[in-house]
């Protein structure tokens, strides 16, 4: 019997995060692998500008009582219950669902390194910067990595950080390297003189219907997802033409995973396939995500990208290889614009379709 472990984000409270771990190991499970367990990340260096240790003591407590006393005091008190509610529902109930807590073998046959942002160190994480995500794990006879993502590290913050011999140094370990985006393609051909293979993210490669078939269907109708991290849509221009698009069209504004006051209602589905039928029972779509803009995709809806200088890399990647490069947007006077336009899915799904094929055959050529 093959034991596999996965290495991956697993423990991040995020439902792209949680649903990509759940794929991979659904996927991995179809090719008739039983024994997989998931493994956690070890603790690394916490880089100076990424340290989620710079604020302590006084000046943590300092935050904390500015913020709840500011003119925002009641926002601050619902922004910080809805996340409590939110970090309690994973580790309570979603990581149950992973199996999160399946004892280690202790030696496996193969390590499957990904997905989602495994190689990206520049952010703040509680592992910092590991070797151990880049394939300097001793317990395993093979391996590789897959639709893994440098995220915002660029060749640059490598040198800058001077890593490159250990990143190098774990790269070469791999019996094969996939990413999932051109960035990270570019940085693993520079680092070590090889070109990897380019794969869909887990959640585009799984096939989710009978997840959402399941799923409890939203009790609501005429609504736009909002889907974005915490903050991130602030500008005032973008805020006034999504509500301007809303009224216009008497859509009520549902945020999941983030809460604004400018939307009607911020909800805490009760599982992450509940998400995605929030999302596939909308009229429009809005985010600013990665796996948002997948959650848009694999429901078919209506939807468009607000493209970042922190996202165009890997959301721009997606939309151009899946034929929807009209769905980024790039100012607020194009989201109008964009979701008035209908999206013909029939040449995304024969992607989509053709690359679920890669990522079995890949997979199945290392664990056979």
């Amino acid at each position: 019997m093959k034991k596999v472990g996965i290495l991956s984000m697993q423990r991040v409270v995020n439902y792209g995060s949680f649903l990509q771990a759940y794929a991979l190991k659904e996927i991995i499970k179809s090719l008739d692998i039983v024994d997989i367990c998931f493994i956690d990340i070890k603790n690394g260096v916490q880089l100076n500008e990424y340290n989620v240790n710079t604020i302590t003591g006084k000046n943590r407590i300092k935050r904390i009582l500015s913020e709840f006393f500011s003119r925002n005091f009641f926002q601050n008190i619902r922004k910080w219950f809805f996340f409590f509610i939110l970090k309690r529902q994973f580790k309570n109930k979603f990581y149950t669902m992973l199996e999160l807590d399946k004892p280690n073998p202790g030696h496996f046959d193969l390590v499957v390194i990904g997905s989602d942002e495994v190689f990206n160190f520049s952010q703040k994480t509680p592992w910092g910067f590991t070797t151990q995500l880049y394939g300097e794990i001793k317990n395993t006879d093979k391996i590789i990595s897959y639709a893994g993502s440098f995220g915002n590290t660029t060749l640059k913050t490598i040198k800058q950080h001077n890593l490159s011999e250990k990143i190098v140094s774990g790269l070469k370990k791999m019996s094969s390297i996939s990413v999932r985006d051109k960035n990270s393609a570019d940085i693993v051909s520079e680092l070590i003189n090889e070109t990897p293979l380019i794969h869909l993210d887990p959640v585009l490669a799984y096939d989710f219907s009978k997840e959402i078939e399941n799923a409890k269907q939203p009790d609501l109708k005429n609504y736009i997802i909002i889907y974005s991290y915490q903050g991130r849509i602030h500008e005032k221009d973008e805020i006034e033409a999504i509500c301007k698009f809303a009224k216009e069209n008497h859509k009520k504004l549902i945020s999941i995973f983030c809460i604004y006051d400018w939307c009607d209602k911020a909800i805490i589905p009760s599982t992450p396939f509940d998400v995605l039928a929030w999302f596939k029972y909308a009229d429009y779509v809005i985010t600013d995500t990665f796996h948002g803009t997948i959650f848009s995709i694999i429901n078919q809806v209506n939807f468009c990208s607000l493209i970042r200088e922190s996202n165009k890399e890997k959301l721009g990647y997606l939309l151009e290889g899946l034929q929807l490069s009209n769905r980024a947007v790039y100012s607020a006077q194009q989201i109008s614009i964009t979701l008035n336009e209908n999206i013909e899915y029939k040449t995304t799904n024969k992607v989509i379709n053709e690359e679920r094929m890669c990522t079995r055959n890949y997979l199945t050529a290392y664990l056979s």
